[in-house]
């Protein structure tokens, strides 16, 4: 089990960092920034391809 902070568990998910973030609002930053990533593709494919 992962261990963060001497805490295991889904409560980790929600232990902060030094500097207060959690591993939840890490997973949703790079969501979005992966969400954005595959939007812009998909809008600029068609002129890549043809």
């Amino acid at each position: 089990m992962k261990q963060f902070n001497g805490i295991s568990g889904l409560c980790a998910s929600f232990a902060t960092d030094e500097r207060g973030a959690t591993s939840v609002e890490y997973t949703v930053i790079i969501a979005t920034i992966a969400l954005g990533i595959i939007g812009t593709l998909d809008d600029i494919a068609p002129a890549l391809v043809g």
